[in-house]
């Protein structure tokens, strides 16, 4: 296993940036909406009874909430021994001893808006790699940490 050469990684909680719970918390408001809208035509009768139409707002404010509660839980701690991703169903750990180096790429999507990925690339098999995606409210010291690492892309 290699050992980094880097500066200290700094201690911190970081979570995702507010549009990511803004968002949510938008769709998941429109969705309770929707949803109160077409049932209360339902219940009024002034709207005809279908399942689909019954359901849909249940299924759409249902994900908008899953969605916005996985944003809020989602954090990135950091500790002068190890990173820690967690999120909503699963918690990564990786020893600052185990990192190897580090990568960063842009996830190009065609849909949506394209994003950033910081990789923190495990030397050690016994601990995963992290790939971070770049929505969360990195202060200036886990930056310069995560650039000061040896770049595993460099010369390619």
């Amino acid at each position: 296993m290699t050992t980094i050469t880097a500066t200290a990684c700094p201690t911190g909680v970081y979570r995702k940036r507010s549009s990511q719970h803004g968002v949510g918390i938008i769709f998941t408001t429109a969705g309770l909406l929707l949803w109160g809208a077409i049932w209360a035509q339902a219940i009024r009768g002034t709207r005809e009874v279908r399942v689909l139409d019954m359901m849909f707002p249940v299924l759409f404010s249902a994900v908008c909430l899953y969605l916005t509660v996985r944003a809020h839980c989602a954090e990135v701690r950091t500790s002068e021994t190890a990173i820690e991703v967690k999120t909503l169903l699963r918690n990564r750990v990786l020893p600052i001893q185990a990192i190897r180096g580090r990568r960063s790429y842009v996830d190009r999507r065609d849909e949506s808006p394209d994003v950033w990925h910081l990789e923190l690339v495990s030397a050690d098999e016994r601990y995963p790699s992290l790939d971070i995606e770049d929505l969360y409210n990195f202060d200036e010291s886990f930056r310069a940490w995560f650039y000061s690492l040896p770049d595993l892309d460099e010369g390619r």
